[in-house]
């Protein structure tokens, strides 16, 4: 090998390794970005800039001893790697064989969601994922004429209950437009952030102009994965005709409850709209 190629391959391995640096950074700074799924993405970085040096470096060696101990080296590098693959690739395996019980947010359920939403979702303003883990799924199932009304408002969910009424207020007029909005979230217990389901739940108790009921549950292996809403908003004055004067006035300001998952409040009032 000439000189040229070997400077060619000791750029490549250091392009390689830069990259893969870079990108640990960004996930590294990144917040709530530190799952194993995010790291794959340095994968196979690692691997080509040990090629790609490896190489280089083999040939800087003069003598035939020294290629040979770095034959050795380099080849026993490689045959770790190759057992530490093949080690968690068996574990994965024996997991998926003895474990038939899928984490909410891989359930296969997801593509029974996914028909739903598809076949309905033209139907409403938009469609609102409202805890971590499902969006992007069902964002990358749907239609692309869809996907344009698909909103990920798991953020603004997680921190509601920290927010006065009046910022509430302003998120959840954000969040729900006028029209109808599907709204999807985990079942209780499923949830990635407990508090998006429990704050999605107390707004819709505070804010009664938010008309809502549970539109469909889906189950999967005898547990209950997700829930899915309809949420309704009347044009400006129309709530505000029908409320009658021997209704008490709405409160003038309103906190979430901290501990409270708004549920059986919500169950009470979507009984009597």
């Amino acid at each position: 090998m000439s000189d040229a190629e070997a400077r060619e391959n000791r750029k490549n391995g250091f392009f390689c390794l830069l990259i893969g640096f870079l990108i640990f950074l960004q996930i590294v700074i990144t917040p709530q970005a530190g799952g194993p799924h995010h790291y794959s993405m340095i994968f196979p970085l690692p691997l080509l800039a040990f090629a790609f040096l490896a190489k280089s470096l083999y040939t800087q060696f003069s003598t035939e001893n020294l290629r040979r101990l770095a034959v050795l080296l380099f080849g026993s590098a490689a045959l770790c790697l190759f057992v530490i693959n093949v080690h968690n690739t068996a574990v994965y395996l024996f997991h998926f064989r003895t474990n038939p019980r899928y984490s909410p947010r891989w359930s296969p359920e997801i593509y029974s969601l996914s028909h739903y939403i598809n076949e309905h979702g033209f139907e409403a303003k938009s469609v609102i994922c409202v805890d971590w883990g499902m969006h992007n799924q069902l964002h990358a199932l749907a239609p692309k004429k869809l996907r344009r009304r698909m909103h990920d408002f798991w953020p603004p969910f997680k921190e509601l209950g920290n927010k006065n009424w009046e910022k509430q207020s302003a998120v959840v007029n954000h969040i729900f437009p006028k029209g109808k909005s599907l709204v999807l979230t985990f079942a209780a217990s499923k949830e990635t952030f407990p508090e998006t389901r429990r704050n999605f739940l107390d707004s819709l108790s505070t804010h009664p102009e938010l008309k809502s009921h549970l539109v469909k549950e889906f189950w999967f292996a005898g547990e209950k994965i997700y829930e899915l809403y309809e949420i309704f908003r009347p044009p400006d004055g129309e709530h505000h005709k029908s409320v009658t004067p021997q209704q008490p006035p709405l409160p003038t300001q309103i906190v979430f409850a901290p501990n409270s998952d708004g549920l059986d409040y919500h169950r009470m009032s979507s009984g009597t709209q």
